[in-house]
């Protein structure tokens, strides 16, 4: 909306004239850009200020010159350091500060505000811990001045350091997730007699077994989902648990196991076991893993007449006498053969 002037001029057949409009957008426009909330580069001919913040969940600084922000930190306390006191804690406040900006302040004189009066005279104090020793060591060989401020004055650093929280829980609604397959599964057993009689003896008294038990109108069988008879629901969880990327084309075990573990009906195992043996992608990307048959072996040779024989059929031959085959009987060592009419009725 402030550069609405300014996106006018670029349309079609419009003349580029730089009126009152466009020229008070493009002031607006270059004054939002060059002030807050947009970070500046920093200027290292003039000092920096820092304002620093603690609470009980995390501190907040803020980074500037000449009012102008440069850089944010907001950092969260741990287990360890949410134990510390006020004191200490506001003192976390600026050691952190002095180890992420180091860069920009180690080259000349630089002012901390904090609305922790103790700090101000933190070059005078005695120091009783180890940890005050400890922070105190990294604050050495920077130039550095640290003045009061009030908290109410000291916002930006305020607001960064600390999380809204709640008083008291409100819940104003509760949406639930119920999947569509499972509808599906209710309208099934609409057509499935034996289903319908469980669910009826269900609602009157639980089974003595324990094993079915009805939830929101859904049987379920020691825990799992119960298909019933529902042929074409069966059909659709086996191709989703086995056909897509989710089931990968397991083999029965695994594709048995993970339907098992949701589902249940009559002859499941039987149903998963014929689907995967015939899966046609499983038939032609997968080697079959059967034992070798070995190097094929020569026919016996026969030392006397009717020793061994051959047996084979001649079919596709027109009717006569109700006959439309004939087997030949053949002698391997002598080759005679004997022709018998015979009806057709093998398959081999």
């Amino acid at each position: 909306m402030l550069a609405c002037p300014l996106t006018n001029l670029l349309r079609k057949n419009t003349p580029f004239q730089r009126t009152e409009a466009t020229q008070s957008a493009f002031d607006a426009l270059k004054t939002s850009l060059t002030t807050a909330p947009t970070l500046a580069l920093p200027d290292f001919t003039k000092p920096f200020t820092i304002e620093t913040d603690a609470c009980e969940y995390g501190v907040g600084a803020v980074l500037q010159q000449d009012g102008h922000p440069i850089a944010y930190l907001s950092k969260a306390l741990g287990p360890r350091t949410k134990g510390l006191s006020t004191y200490e804690k506001e003192y976390l406040a600026i050691v952190l500060v002095v180890e992420q900006w180091r860069p920009y302040l180690q080259f000349g004189e630089f002012m901390v505000k904090t609305d922790q009066r103790n700090l101000v005279h933190l070059e005078e104090q005695r120091l009783h811990t180890p940890w005050q020793q400890k922070a105190f060591t990294k604050m050495l060989g920077l130039q550095y001045r640290i003045c009061y401020r009030k908290g109410t004055e000291n916002s930006a650093a305020d607001a960064l350091s600390r999380r809204p929280v709640e008083n008291s829980a409100h819940l104003h609604a509760i949406s639930v997730c119920q999947p569509a397959w499972l509808q599906e599964i209710v309208k099934g057993y609409d057509s499935d007699p034996e289903t319908q009689q469980l669910i009826t003896q269900l609602a009157v008294a639980p089974v003595a077994d324990g094993k079915f038990t009805l939830t929101k109108w859904i049987v379920r069988f020691k825990g799992r989902v119960w298909l019933g008879n529902n042929t074409k629901l069966q059909q659709q969880i086996m191709r989703a648990l086995h056909d897509t990327a989710v089931g990968g084309h397991s083999g029965f075990p695994a594709t048995y196991r993970r339907i098992k573990h949701l589902f249940a009906w009559p002859g499941m195992k039987h149903q998963i076991k014929e689907h995967v043996q015939t899966c046609q992608v499983c038939q032609q990307a997968k080697p079959d893993r059967a034992q070798y048959p070995g190097l094929l072996h020569p026919l016996p040779v026969a030392k006397r007449c009717w020793d061994l024989v051959s047996l084979d059929f001649i079919g596709g031959l027109p009717q006569s006498r109700n006959y439309n085959c004939i087997l030949v009987v053949v002698d391997t060592f002598s080759k005679y053969a004997h022709f018998l009419p015979v009806k057709h009725l093998y398959t081999a």
